[in-house]
């Protein structure tokens, strides 16, 4: 590999490690290191396909077009291939999907607090954003060889996240891709001295740049360190310019606001934690034989169709030292006194409690109760390190006189939004599975518990599903896949029963836990992160909001409530022979009530058929077709050289000129790794070293004899006849057979598929644009030189 093609490759190189280091600074906006992956993707391809397009021979202004459209295809592939042609065409449906997940992007960002779990609009964004930053950074860089100018995208991939991230960007990711700017400065600038140094073929090729490099390595390394150390020691800046404090999680809170963040995300974060952090430990009296509560910090009672939305708390009633009467309803059970401790590391705004709380003590600093939600709140203290007692009393309804209710309870219309999905046909196909025609509340209510815990075929899944392309919902992607985790399931519970006119909301807060002790009369549990739980409460009249547990935890530690399993058995059994029976006699879904009979199985077909476009299916099916057209797309970017040099070749057949037909010999000897005409040779003298590779020695006449005197007649005599054309022509034909013959197959196979003459060309081409004077209108002796040096 000659030393221009090996200082390329580090140029680009070198650029993509610059391009990487920069958007490390999203790290403290996203959770997790996937995104990463994504990243890595896109920049590595929009830098590998304008390096391919620059080699094609395209101009420069179209390189980073080409590149634009490369990096579209890549982002329908990975985003959203199920839509798309082939997988990978961007047609007007996959280009709706794509503006569709960007307009979510731009929701879920403005919506969700750093650090996120990655969402496919979020997704999008961040690899459709640095990917763009990628083809501006090549294009200023190596394009147009103004690699200071390349500094500008960098900043601005950076500037995102240092504005957007709660605490900022750590320190550290500032310095790396300062420093990843430097070494592109450095490693294109030694690229360029080096160019302009000897390149005949002299000993002592090239001028020393060790001297240059050591000053320049030298200022940029004392700039960088006074970019990081002297805002953060400057009167008047600020106390933490740079954030040189760690950057963590915030929880939606601002100027003494509350705020939230979608409970999915935050879920998602938790569960996701391979080690359980402790959140916090309560204590109930042992007597009684209640079970343990689930302690709830927020409801979630707005959908929009994608999302669930939480309102700003109102404070109904507000704590009066350290006691805060909630003004919640009271319930019927039996009233007991919970005891709650909180770690230090809980950062939330809002109190853990159990359901029917009606009054806590122990409270410090100030907090609010509002009625509505049944939350209690802070708009200043977090809830790390109290230590409070809560009196209530769990719900205790009887299942036979709910049972009677033949109409929903009527409450506030936002109970009853279902945001839209009630007109999806996945959605409607799996309520008719669920509940058939029963028509009683309550019943329904029992029916969708147990269908997403027994009869549907669901399984938990932690990794959250997600939609597989930009026109389908979150909801519809998990009742097809049948896997989700808590968020699901709650979801598409209170959904659905809002679809049958039951008032529903979604509520967020923690399992019991683990029961670690009982001593004194008190059972204690110990609650870590990986207990975060969503579960749905739907509203029934004369007993208000009642929880259900429709989520089948592998752990057992989600169980529905008394009133909605003992005493129902039989009920139960009852309601769902009927609902099979009904749903099984639906044209629509008689051949799959049987196929999710049992637990496990794979989603009904019905569903899968009614998704839509028949993108609704397993994905496994697509992977064969998804893997033979990334193949395709690799082999096609692999022929651009080849396709190039085939164009060249042709245009100089057609040329009015026999320049043209010895530069194509040139190039055609160099494909085969031959040598290739330089301008220390004279004619002759490379017609002579060709011979001796193809058997045509001097003075015998032989077609490159001939056909070197042609070139030195047109180079040296102007008035040159025409007539020397066709025979030129001709004596090409032959020296190109010859020289093909003398080389072996592989040779000639890889001369037609990775033309090497398109790298000399490349080269030179380069050479020629950064050397050029625009105001001088013609090159310097050291571009010529270096367009010698790249031909060779």
């Amino acid at each position: 590999m000659s030393a221009a093609v090996s200082a390329r490759i580090r140029v680009l190189v070198v650029e993509v490690v610059a391009v990487l280091l920069t958007a490390g600074a999203l790290d403290p906006l996203l959770d997790g290191t996937g995104w990463a992956w994504t990243v890595a993707l896109s920049t590595a391809t929009a830098v590998l396909v304008a390096e391919l397009l620059r080699r094609a021979g395209l101009p420069r202004p179209l390189v980073p077009v080409g590149t634009l459209a490369a990096l579209l295809v890549e982002l329908v592939v990975t985003r959203v291939h199920d839509v798309a042609p082939y997988g990978m065409v961007p047609s007007l449906p996959a280009l709706r999907a794509l503006g569709h997940l960007t307009s979510t992007g731009f929701s879920d960002s403005s919506a969700y607090t750093a650090p996120v779990t990655p969402t496919p609009g979020l997704m999008l964004l961040v690899a459709g954003g640095t990917g763009f930053v990628a083809v501006a950074v090549d294009t200023l860089a190596v394009t147009y060889r103004r690699p200071a100018v390349a500094g500008l995208p960098l900043l601005a991939l950076y500037a995102v996240p240092a504005a957007i991230a709660p605490h900022g960007v750590p320190w550290y990711w500032f310095a790396l891709g300062a420093t990843g700017y430097l070494a592109l400065l450095y490693t294109e600038s030694r690229d360029r001295v080096t160019r302009w140094g000897r390149v005949l073929g002299l000993r002592g090729g090239g001028p020393r740049t060790s001297a240059l490099g050591a000053l320049g390595r030298r200022v940029g390394g004392t700039a960088l360190a006074a970019a990081v150390v002297v805002p953060a020691v400057a009167p008047g800046v600020g106390d933490d310019p740079l954030h040189l404090g760690d950057a963590t999680a915030g929880d939606g809170l601002s100027s003494g606001q509350i705020g939230s963040t979608d409970p999915l995300v935050n879920l998602s974060r938790d569960l996701g934690q391979r080690t359980p952090v402790p959140v916090l430990s309560f204590s109930v009296p042992t007597a009684g034989g209640q079970a343990a509560p689930y302690l709830r910090t927020a409801v979630f009672d707005r959908f929009n169709g994608n999302r669930w939305v939480h309102d700003t708390p109102t404070a109904s009633t507000t704590a009066v030292g350290g006691t805060l009467t909630t003004g919640f309803p009271a319930t019927t059970g039996e009233a007991r006194t919970v005891t709650v401790a909180t770690q230090d590391g809980l950062t939330t705004h809002y109190l853990p409690l159990p359901y029917g709380s009606t009054k806590v003590t122990g409270l410090k600093g100030g907090w609010s109760a509002d009625s509505s939600s049944e939350e209690v709140f802070s708009t200043g203290k977090k809830v790390s390190g109290l230590h409070y007692s809560v009196r209530q009393a769990d719900p205790a309804p009887v299942p036979s006189a709910l049972l009677k209710q033949t109409t929903p309870a009527k409450l506030g219309a936002r109970y009853l939004d279902t945001g839209g999905l009630d007109t999806s046909s996945v959605f409607l196909t799996a309520r008719e599975q669920a509940v058939g025609e029963e028509s009683r509340p309550y019943a329904q209510a029992l029916l969708l518990q147990s269908w997403f815990r027994d009869r549907g075929g669901f399984a938990y899944d932690e990794s959250a599903p997600v939609p597989v392309s930009g026109t389908r919902t979150l909801i519809d992607t998990f009742l097809t896949e049948r896997r989700g985790f808590c968020v699901h399931y709650a979801s598409a519970m209170v959904l659905m029963a809002r679809s049958l006119g039951i008032p529903a909301r979604l509520a967020i807060g923690y399992l019991p836990g683990a029961q670690q002790s009982t001593r004194d009369g008190q059972s204690r549990y110990v609650v870590t992160s990986v207990e975060s739980h969503a579960w749905p409460e739907l509203y029934f009249k004369d007993y208000g909001w009642l929880r259900f547990e429709p989520t089948p935890r592998s752990d057992g530690l989600t169980q529905s409530p008394a009133y909605a399993t003992a005493g129902t058995e039989d009920q139960i059994a009852a309601l769902t022979a009927t609902a099979s029976a009904s749903a099984s006699s639906a044209p629509s879904s008689s051949s799959s009530s049987s196929a999710s009979a049992s637990r496990g199985s794979r989603p009904d077909d019905t569903i899968s058929a009614t998704s839509g476009g028949g993108s609704g299916g397993s994905g496994g099916s697509r992977t064969p077709l998804l893997v033979l057209a990334g193949a395709l797309a690799v082999v096609l970017l692999a022929l651009l050289p080849a396709l190039a040099r085939r164009r060249l070749r042709g245009r100089r057949q057609r040329a009015a000129g026999v320049p043209a037909l010895w530069d194509e010999l040139s190039d055609t000897a160099a494909d085969l790794g031959l040598p290739g005409f330089s301008r220390s040779h004279t004619p002759r003298q490379y017609a002579a070293l060709l011979g001796r590779y193809i058997g045509m020695r001097p003075g015998t006449g032989s077609p490159l004899e001939a056909l070197a005197a042609a070139y030195e007649r047109s180079r040296y005599a102007p008035d040159a006849p025409a007539s020397l054309l066709p025979g030129a022509r001709a004596q090409l034909a032959e020296v190109r057979t010859a020289l093909g013959e003398a080389v072996g197959r592989r040779d000639r196979w890889r001369a037609a598929l990775l033309p090497r003459s398109t790298w000399g060309g490349l080269l030179a081409r380069t050479a020629r644009a950064s050397e050029w004077r625009p105001w001088s209108g013609r090159g310097t002796g050291r571009s010529q030189r270096g367009v010698a040096a790249a031909r060779r």
